[in-house]
């Protein structure tokens, strides 16, 4: 069986390998091309075989002089379930892997018979998806995540592995149809020919080019932290769920977020003034004053500063020493820049208002009071914080200078 692996020679590669079939033919065709790369393997401690898979994996990579990383943990019930905690902590894995080495490119040796299952599972959920089936090829902050075999057959890969005689070893799990996706593996997939399997690939491609198109028309609503939900009000439903997937893409939020959940914010958002805030697991979904952001309840910082000659230039604030607000209030050692809290008061024209009033009435987003800054001075008393406007910009005259969006961690 012949497979050419389209890829380019001169770059570094980290392969995610199980020691199944498929990544060990993708292990031998690494070789068969002289591509450098390194090994990344998990091992979740589930299966009974799972030590002397390591331990073979291992004696392989030795064998070819090939450096192996091992992630090793032992899965616990409490976690939830147990495929989406091990997806997202062999991809965390892998990420973190590639970073600490400085090879953004991870290979993975997912088959043809892999993306049919998954369009499968996609068409039963009947959620909002990227991409049907599998991609070839995308990057994450980074990160290259490439496919280099979703146009070979699973059957062709262990027949490779069979005709050069690889060691791989069978992952028993596979075959517990409680799991759905190998329900539709060997129920539906294994019972289709190879000419049904490639006409229904030519439909994931059809539907991918759709959707391609799809996300280029929402692009240009992407261009802010914020989504200004005056300028979609008028698009179709689909148009405004691709836009916040892309907007959780951009930022790297993973949820499983419901065409159901969605619908129920869009609804929200057209007929709702004010501020709220829907909540799906631990993402936060606000729309303040028709301003959409997205973010995880984590990504609020949380900061107290105390004022030296280094915070001049301190990465997340300047002060602008020379500025005239800075003049007139005298500002004196020690002072803290810090979180403001909503109990606090603040001085306006003789007249000290709650900073909670002060959020409602600058129409503030909810996200934004958790981390807007104060000045206080040594004895707690907030002195000083800056003005919240629509489309927020400091300018000459600020003493404080920061990006307000960036106090929300991305």
């Amino acid at each position: 069986m012949k497979i050419n692996l389209d890829l380019e020679r001169k770059e570094k590669y980290i392969l995610a390998c199980s020691y199944g079939p498929d990544s060990m033919a993708l292990f031998n065709l690494l070789l068969e091309n002289n591509i450098f790369f390194v090994v990344a393997h998990v091992n979740y401690h589930i299966l009974t075989n799972a030590d002397e898979d390591e331990k073979k994996l291992r004696e392989y990579c030795e064998k070819h002089n090939i450096k192996i990383y091992v992630y090793s943990m032992y899965f616990d019930k409490k976690m939830g379930n147990e495929e989406g905690v091990a997806r997202e902590i062999r991809y965390t894995f892998f990420k973190n892997l590639a970073k600490t080495l400085d090879i953004p490119n991870i290979l993975i040796a997912h088959n043809l018979n892999d993306s049919v299952e998954t369009y499968f599972l996609q068409k039963e959920r009947n959620n909002y998806v990227n991409c049907y089936g599998l991609s070839s090829y995308y990057t994450k902050n980074g990160v290259n995540m490439i496919r280099p075999l979703l146009n070979y057959f699973k059957s062709d890969l262990e027949e490779y592995c069979k005709d050069n005689n690889i060691p791989y070893s069978i992952d028993y799990s596979n075959f517990d149809q409680s799991y759905r996706r190998n329900y539709f593996r060997h129920s539906v997939v294994n019972n289709l020919s190879r000419e049904e399997i490639l006409s229904i690939n030519n439909e994931i491609k059809s539907l991918n080019l759709k959707k391609e198109m799809q996300k280029l028309r929402v692009f240009k609503y992407l261009s802010d932290d914020f989504i200004n939900f005056k300028e979609i009000e008028d698009l179709p439903f689909s148009d405004f769920q691709c836009l916040i997937y892309q907007y959780m893409d951009k930022y790297d939020i993973v949820s499983d977020v419901t065409k159901g959940f969605i619908e129920d914010f869009y609804d929200k958002c057209k007929f709702h003034k004010g501020t709220f805030v829907s909540k799906i697991n631990d993402v936060f979904f606000e729309c303040s004053y028709k301003k959409i952001i997205i973010y995880k309840e984590k990504s609020l910082s949380s900061y107290k500063l105390d004022f030296n000659q280094e915070l001049i230039n301190q990465k997340m604030f300047k002060i602008n020493t020379n500025s005239l607000l800075f003049k007139q209030i005298s500002l004196q050692n020690p002072y803290i820049i810090k979180n403001l809290s909503k109990d606090d008061k603040y001085l306006i024209k003789d007249y000290y208002k709650p900073i909670n009033r002060l959020f409602i009435d600058r129409k503030m987003p909810y996200c934004l009071r958790k981390v807007w800054p104060g000045i206080y001075d040594k004895d707690g008393k907030l002195i000083y914080t800056p003005r919240y406007r629509e489309n927020y910009k400091v300018n000459d005259d600020s003493i404080l200078i920061f990006n307000s969006t960036k106090l929300i961690k991305r």
